[in-house]
């Protein structure tokens, strides 16, 4: 089979996932693989291709092939086709993208000139907190650490130019403007000190100030609230600017003091526009956390000051978040099945000890816990457990619920 034969011969592919995404920003383009063509995509494989499988490799040679670059495209399929066990026959690269695997609807331009290469609409993937691995007080008590509040809202990447604006979502999709308010206001900006691109979430307001991760939930927390006609409106929370006008800040510090600038400006263009104020003494860091507990918001965002640009997650302790947990006890009303081998069942549904449900819990337990729940949810008909939640939603269900103990 040769290797244009071989293409045609796999279903089209689906939309490229983040996840591709994110490696063809942070692993390919960051070390000028694609210009390298097929030897590009052996680099890349023998790096990063421990126990790939075939079907990663097709997205690879997709998302290839959508950048314009059908040479390294042509060393992913290859790669696939052995992991197939299919012979290519021939050794010749592919022109283009095969007809049938062409994008619906146009795309978005591949490359906008006022912005670098490595931050461009659609394709930047965003530096991202992880859980931290110490307490509170650690991030607190140590003045190289930052502290911001964490906003129940969507991460939002603004890419502003002089003639539009772009929307980037954590996922790396671009969206339309949230509102026109906006989209005036940071085009009017970028006509005025340049093109920049900003940080932050986009969450939508109730009638007290609350928190919500869509409109609707901001409406019905209004009408619940006995202010049915106050329409929620849409707040941009702004962390930091990570370019602005040819120069990319070179640390957390940076960014952080030119969001803040940004923000400033922008607040005088439209109410939309909220600049999100940096804990930086001991006693602000103190009076924040007191804050986000007191008015039962989701946590903090901790970041070393001198913290680097990278993209995604890393697992090291310079860009972390901190969260309040609640634990409670439960009642177990039933136990889902489950077709995992060794598993007694699956998650176990919940309620409140006067009869409220509260959602299921499917994480905490060993097998050992598991065997031991239905043992003794089978003899006694109901079982009392204690359950940590990262709150609930607005619905009233435990948020992220996890098994903590079997209470007699």
């Amino acid at each position: 089979m040769n290797l244009q034969d071989y293409i045609n011969s796999k279903p089209p592919q689906r939309r490229v996932p983040a996840d591709i995404i994110t490696r063809w920003q942070t692993r390919i383009v960051a070390r000028g693989l694609e210009k390298q063509g097929e030897r590009g995509a052996q680099a890349y494989l023998r790096d990063y291709g421990k126990g790939i499988a075939a079907p990663k490799c097709l997205l690879l040679a997709q998302q290839a092939l959508n950048q314009g670059h059908p040479e390294m495209a042509a060393g992913f399929y290859k790669k696939a086709a052995q992991l197939e066990g299919i012979e290519i026959s021939d050794n010749g690269n592919i022109a283009s993208a095969p007809a049938r695997s062409a994008p619906a609807k146009p795309a978005e331009p591949q490359f906008i000139m006022e912005f670098p290469n490595t931050m461009q609409p659609g394709a930047f993937a965003p530096m991202q907190p992880v859980d931290a691995s110490s307490p509170r007080e650690k991030y607190i008590n140590n003045s190289n650490y930052w502290g911001q509040r964490k906003i129940d809202g969507n991460k939002l990447i603004v890419f502003a130019s002089k003639d539009r604006v772009y929307y980037q979502s954590r996922q790396m999709k671009l969206n339309g403007a949230p509102n026109d308010e906006m989209n005036i206001a940071l085009r009017e900006l970028a006509q005025e000190i340049g093109s920049f691109i900003l940080e932050g979430e986009l969450t939508y307001l109730d009638c007290n100030g609350g928190e919500h991760r869509t409109g609707s939930q901001a409406a019905t927390y209004n009408a619940e609230h006995g202010e049915p006609e106050k329409e929620p409106y849409q707040a941009y929370f702004i962390f930091s600017s990570l370019w602005h006008s040819g120069h990319e800040m070179l640390d957390q510090s940076a960014r952080v003091a030119k969001g803040r600038e940004i923000a400033t400006l922008l607040v005088l263009k439209g109410r939309s526009f909220v600049p999100l104020t940096t804990a930086r003494s001991k006693e602000e860091k103190q009076a924040l956390c007191d804050e986000q507990h007191q008015k039962g918001r989701e946590g903090e965002v901790w970041f070393r000051r001198d913290l680097p640009l990278y993209a995604g997650k890393k697992t090291d302790d310079g860009y972390v978040r901190t969260k309040y947990l609640t634990e409670f006890d439960a009642l177990v009303t039933s136990l889902t099945p489950t077709t995992a081998q060794g598993h007694a069942f699956g998650a176990m549904v919940i309620s409140s000890l006067d009869g409220s449900s509260l959602g299921a819990v499917g994480t905490g337990f060993t097998r050992d816990d598991k065997q031991e729940i239905k043992r003794r949810f089978t003899a006694q008909g109901r079982l009392k457990v204690k359950v940590r939640s990262q709150g609930f939603t607005e619905g009233n269900m435990a948020w992220h619920a996890r098994f903590v103990e079997i209470l007699e």
